[in-house]
């Protein structure tokens, strides 16, 4: 036996030790400097992308309904002036709500008061050419919700009647401080 050749045991503990210091290294590095917004999910954030359409409010619900996530996307619908005319969020699914069925849900906030250059796109708003094959019941009608001075109108890609429910069951608000899944 050479007791100068170190066990392989020990190689292998001492490359783990070093590759777990190098990986909390970069992990740290990694997280946003405290007072930096960090995405789609926090409230500073969503507050500098409400500020990019100037004093066009937005309506967020409260509570997210089972099996959904915070959006990853805000859009803003803007008319040939570059005014906004409606505010875009996409809701997907998490990822167990996507084995159960569920699909995006896109909520579209307009002022109640446009009926020109509307900005959310209506029931009657499809792009399908006559007689591709589909009819109505292949579109699931938007559920529109008022909310102080907006028109919410929320956009299924199912026509599943549990998730059009659990969406009507939940509050909207302008108030992003009562927004629950906000941090």
């Amino acid at each position: 036996m050479n007791l100068m050749r170190p066990p392989r045991l020990w190689i292998w503990i001492g490359l783990a030790a070093v590759i777990a210091a190098v990986g909390i290294g970069w992990s740290a590095n990694q997280q946003p400097a405290r007072g930096t917004p960090s995405g789609p999910a926090d409230r500073d954030w969503v507050r500098a992308k409400m500020a990019e359409g100037g004093d066009f409010p937005i309506a967020l619900p409260v509570k997210l309904p089972r099996g959904y996530q915070a959006p990853r996307t805000y859009g803003l619908t803007t008319g040939p002036d570059n005014q906004v005319l409606a505010r875009n969020i996409f809701f997907g699914p998490t990822p167990s709500g996507r084995t159960s069925g569920l699909k995006t849900v896109v909520l579209c906030v307009e002022r109640s008061s446009a009926v020109a250059d509307r900005g959310c796109e209506g029931p009657d708003s499809r792009k399908d050419p006559p007689g591709s094959g589909t009819t109505d019941a292949d579109y699931p009608r938007p559920m529109i919700r008022h909310v102080g001075e907006l028109l919410v109108m929320l956009t299924f890609d199912d026509k599943t009647a549990d998730d059009r429910a659990a969406w009507q069951a939940t509050d909207y608000t302008t108030d992003l401080d009562k927004v629950t899944w906000l941090h």
